[in-house]
């Protein structure tokens, strides 16, 4: 396959399988909220997310090379039809929680697999520019999570009246619809257009994966005490993830809250649409923002934490929904920029044997930060107020900044 036809295959590809994500972002903790969930069972509901990912991706991680990208996206691919199916009939707790499992295991079973499988396929020919390639990707995996956004605002505003008449549906049940129609189309399209060479595959045996889980730890430990810098990385990474998930949690509920009537629904489309694009933009201004900052890693990335404490609590006493909205958009794009400098920095000390390892470590370390956040937040905004759970929130997004001050990093 040429790679204009392998771009194009794969853009197609990615495109669908974002939208779907982005006509579910839009409205998702208010569906559970229709389903009669309080904020302490939704932070039960992502700290189950989160745990399901983390015993599942690293045993997993190797399954994709032993038996195919095709094969293995194929199978997390079914997860998450299930997993809809579940959550569009779901009635409780119990049966909420089953479905969005099943679409974290879906995730953690299938990420990346055809990522690894598009640059495999891409490099083989030996003829044009990966970076560029992957730009491409990147641009249009945005413009697929941004439109699905939209189509996630819009559905719930002019189908929702009409599902309410349907046994076990709620307003929000037409975007768990054009989720499934997406998701069948998505799996066609893979097992008619993607095309794997056998010759990728590798021996794998998934326990393994569970007797690297020690290893990781151990050796992380080792590295993150020696290693002063890294320390300061990972534990910044930690209580930035403790804070910052109230946020992700509860935004839909309370710009919900400023809006004037239901029919607006569709404005929530929009700012999630935005956060992407913004996101973006901050990744785009980084690479300036660095050269204009003589490349001082540490003092971007404790400014940039430091804006993000102090936007999220703007956010959290903002009453008016333009203003939450321009808040919540600065959040991103100041998370936009400071991401690369981050990677920069952890790259940086880290020993290139030892990359894989604490790469692993880091994305546990920063998924438990998430799982005590859910908890916590769930438990602050269900017995005082979401705005209170982010006030607390920005103090701790703001003292992990504080890491930032105390590195020494060589500039580039």
């Amino acid at each position: 396959m040429k790679n204009s036809k392998l771009i194009l295959t794969y853009g197609i590809h990615q495109f669908l399988n974002w939208f779907i994500v982005g006509i579910f972002i839009p409205v998702m903790t208010l569906q559970f909220q229709e389903k009669g969930l309080n904020f302490i069972q939704i932070g039960y509901l992502f700290f189950g997310w989160g745990l399901t990912i983390v015993l599942v991706e690293l045993p997993t991680g190797g399954l994709a090379d032993a038996i195919g990208r095709k094969r293995i996206f194929l199978i997390g691919h079914s997860f998450i039809f299930a997993s809809v199916i579940v959550l569009l009939f779901s009635w409780n707790f119990i049966t909420v929680l089953a479905g969005f499992c099943l679409m974290a295991l879906s995730r953690a079973i299938s990420s990346g697999s055809l990522d690894a499988w598009f640059v495999d396929s891409f490099t083989e020919e030996k003829q044009g520019d990966l970076q560029r390639a992957l730009s491409y990707i990147g641009a249009i995996t945005s413009a697929g999570l941004g439109l699905g956004s939209i189509l996630g605002g819009l559905l719930p505003v002019y189908f929702g009246l009409f599902n309410v008449y349907v046994p076990r549906f709620d307003r929000f049940a037409g975007n768990l619809l054009a989720m499934l129609f997406i998701i069948i189309l998505l799996f066609f399209y893979t097992f008619y257009f993607i095309k794997e060479d056998r010759r990728f595959y590798k021996d794998y045996n998934v326990l393994d994966g569970f007797m690297k889980f020690p290893e990781i730890v151990a050796t992380s430990i080792k590295y993150g005490i020696k290693t002063r810098t890294l320390f300061l990385i990972l534990l910044s990474s930690l209580i930035f993830k403790l804070g910052f998930n109230g946020l992700e949690m509860f935004w839909q509920p309370k710009l919900k809250s400023l809006l004037q009537s239901e029919n607006q629904i569709w404005i929530l489309g929009v700012a999630s649409t935005g956060y992407f694009f913004v996101s973006s933009i901050g990744q785009l201004l980084s690479t300036i923002i660095c050269k204009i900052l003589n490349y001082r890693y540490a003092l971007i990335l404790f400014i940039s934490r430091l804006l993000t404490g102090f936007f999220y609590f703007f956010i959290a006493v903002q009453m008016d929904r333009l203003s939450f909205i321009v808040f919540y958009w600065l959040i991103f794009a100041v998370f936009g920029i400071q991401s690369s400098p981050y990677l920069t920095v952890f790259n940086q000390k880290v020993p290139e044997s030892q990359r894989s390892t604490l790469l692993s470590f880091e994305s546990l370390l920063s998924r438990f930060g998430v799982l005590l956040g859910a908890v916590l937040m769930g438990y602050i905004a269900e017995n005082y107020s979401i705005a209170n759970a982010w006030t607390i929130g920005a103090i701790i997004v703001t003292a992990s900044s504080v890491c930032f001050l105390f590195l020494k990093i060589e500039k580039q």
